[in-house]
């Protein structure tokens, strides 16, 4: 698979959260790296609040001197590289346990380990009459990885879908 150019955002100008018509501005970016490399590690700090499961916050490695960290806040994607050192620190935070919070080894769990990254796509559409932001991981063997945020309208969502092309 060769490198993919990032595809611009659809949207004419920035997005103003409190004015805009949110159903008219789709978009379409792809994430670059760390694409066709393979999975070390993988998981996702969980909340449980009130019977609701939902995911907040995802660390990724490839083995390579990055760790990744996203997550979906307000619509907005946040993807971030950090080095080893930084990760210590930051992912102590993330994961520190509380009743309400848990993690999930999605590494172990899906059976993601040395699997190849092949797509990251993250977009925003309207559909359902909810505005979503998501993102979606395509991983080797037809495996999907999709986040899917809803703002306040509900919680947000990570989906596992095997897709036979």
């Amino acid at each position: 698979m060769a490198d993919k150019e990032l595809i611009p955002n659809k949207s004419e100008k920035p997005l103003d959260f409190e004015t805009d018509d949110f159903s008219t501005k789709d978009f379409l970016d792809l994430i670059k790296d760390p694409i066709n490399k393979k999975i070390k590690y993988f998981s996702v700090l969980m909340s449980k609040k009130e019977g609701v499961i939902e995911p907040l916050m995802f660390w990724l490695n490839t083995g390579e001197k990055e760790w990744y960290r996203f997550f979906i806040d307000a619509w907005l994607v946040h993807w971030t590289e950090y080095s080893a050192s930084e990760k210590e620190e930051i992912i102590e935070d993330d994961f520190e346990g509380e009743d309400e919070y848990f993690v999930k080894n999605l590494m172990k769990e899906l059976g993601l380990a040395d699997k190849m990254i092949e797509e990251i796509e993250v977009s925003r559409f309207f559909e359902n009459q909810i505005f979503t932001s998501q993102i979606k991981i395509s991983i080797e063997e037809n495996l999907l990885i999709v986040v899917r945020d809803y703002g306040d309208e509900k919680p947000s969502e990570l989906l596992v879908r095997n897709e036979i092309l």
